[in-house]
């Protein structure tokens, strides 16, 4: 990404014209400075290419998805624009976090909570969430009325008893979801928060599932070694030849093919 020619380097236009996918590792293992900064180094340099694509109405240009695991770690003040213009750009943000107490590193952070709150579409929560998300989001599921039934029961005289009955019924207020059945959900459940053709609809149960051990083995995974195309670079200080590098990952391909039922 930094020391490579024209030729090799990351062209974020490209990746965005042509749907490329690409995958960034920002390696937590190397430290919170490093791993932070190369991350922000990616994001912000991927927000810029996305500020550059035409947008202009009936523009032919493909959707693209950004999605951030962890996002706290590499949150920056510019999410404020991303989240409010990606979708005139035809970029969508799928963000992942386990706490929203993770965003309270910072002035910054917190402010940025009530943006993505409020700017995100579609929420999923997961079970065992902490007394923070379980206030916002039974704070955001509002009010629900509901019909209050109270019974009375009346004597006439102690010489003649007579009992007699009435209901009155009244309208109350309660929350339309509470924070503990949010809590309480089971491994795989969800409590989703959405939009159906940009209308909010209610909070709704859901239950998702996980790729199973067939479903994930169906065909072997490449694997590359790419030690054995670059070697050292601190010790060669050169790039192998791309057609020797493009020949070899094609074997590799061509290798997988065979093997695929």
């Amino acid at each position: 990404t930094l020391c490579v020619d024209e030729e090799h380097t990351v062209d974020m236009d490209r990746m965005l014209s042509e749907g490329q996918i690409t995958v960034l590792n920002y390696a937590l293992q190397l430290g919170s400075v490093d791993s932070m900064g190369f991350g922000l180094f990616f994001l912000l340099s991927f927000f810029d290419s996305v500020f550059r694509r035409n947008c202009e109405e009936g523009a032919d240009i493909l959707p693209h998805f950004l999605i951030i695991d962890e996002l706290p770690v590499i949150i920056h003040p510019k999410f404020e624009q991303a989240v409010s213009l990606f979708r005139k750009y035809k970029v969508g943000i799928v963000g992942c976090l386990q706490s929203l107490d993770q965003m309270k590193k910072n002035e910054s952070t917190k402010y940025l909570t009530n943006v993505l709150m409020s700017g995100c579409a579609h929420h999923s929560l997961f079970g065992r969430c902490g007394a923070d998300e379980m206030k916002r989001y039974s704070d955001l599921a509002g009010k629900e009325w509901f019909v209050q039934e109270q019974t009375a029961q009346s004597e006439t005289t102690l010489s003649d008893p007579a009992l007699s009955y009435s209901v009155r019924e009244s309208l109350q207020q309660q929350e339309a979801l509470e924070g503990m059945k949010i809590r309480n959900q089971q491994f795989q459940e969800i409590t989703m928060f959405s939009v159906v053709d940009s209308n909010i609809i209610p909070p709704y149960f859901g239950k998702v599932s996980f790729l199973d051990n067939k479903e994930k083995n169906w065909m072997d995974r490449p694997v590359f070694q790419w030690g054995d195309f670059y070697g050292n670079f601190a010790s060669a200080g050169t790039l192998p030849d791309q057609k020797t590098v493009d020949s070899a990952l094609e074997n590799v391909v061509t290798d997988r093919e065979k093997r695929m039922p």
